[in-house]
């Protein structure tokens, strides 16, 4: 959505990504998979009339969403070692910038 007014050019977006439970392997383990999950982002962005000026504020990951994105099971003495990352948590931040 985007709008104009004497202070320059707005623009709200919004993002979200869903995804059903999935596995990160070919056996389907529960212990090496994913629950469903969604993510919502959201972005105000904003440049003045003469372009000149512009900046943005965001929030990614609004519900803070813990959501694995990858993992592999590694064989050893021990037993089956799961490792795995994780996608970022809620982040939030902005930014300014001056177009020369």
């Amino acid at each position: 959505y985007t709008t104009t007014t004497n202070a320059g050019e707005f623009t709200l977006r919004g993002e979200g990504r869903s995804l059903s439970s999935l596995f990160f392997d070919q056996f389907n383990r529960r212990q090496n998979g994913e629950r469903a999950f969604t993510i919502l982002n959201a972005i105000l962005s904003w440049k003045s009339s003469d372009e000149r000026l512009y900046g943005s504020a965001y929030v990614r990951n609004i519900g803070n969403v813990l959501a694995k994105n990858g993992s592999l099971v590694f064989g050893g003495i021990t037993g089956y070692n799961i490792e795995g990352s994780y996608d970022p948590p809620r982040t939030y931040g902005i930014s300014l910038g001056v177009n020369f």
